[in-house]
């Protein structure tokens, strides 16, 4: 099985190593609780400087500060890289920006 995001917004990798937290605001902290950034409630997601690194439109595609797509979310919470291989998936969000926080910890840097 891939990652997950759970409802607690704790994140955990294949092999149920916890690899960071989302909060609701859309603050997303690693392991060590270091802020590594934030997505906002548009979508935008920023790193932890302040700089935009990505975007999660409307219809689920995930682009990188380059617009190009990265990845796209499925409604039932399957989040897929550029190949649409799935990465994670995400169980009963409580805030859509938790989409976009799954890139922050599955095969991408967005530092």
């Amino acid at each position: 099985m891939p990652g997950s995001i759970n409802s607690d917004g704790s994140v955990y990798n294949a092999s149920g190593v916890r690899l960071g937290q989302i909060n609701c605001d859309g603050t997303v902290y690693n392991a060590t609780y270091t802020n590594v950034g934030n997505i906002e409630r548009d979508g935008t997601v920023r790193n932890s400087m302040g700089m935009m690194v990505g975007k999660v439109e409307d219809d689920g595609t995930v682009r990188d500060s380059r617009f190009i797509t990265i990845g796209k979310v499925d409604d039932d919470g399957t989040v897929r890289d550029s190949n649409f291989l799935r990465l994670c998936q995400i169980y009963n969000a409580p805030s859509p920006v938790w989409v976009a926080a799954a890139y922050f910890f599955f095969d991408f840097d967005l530092s």
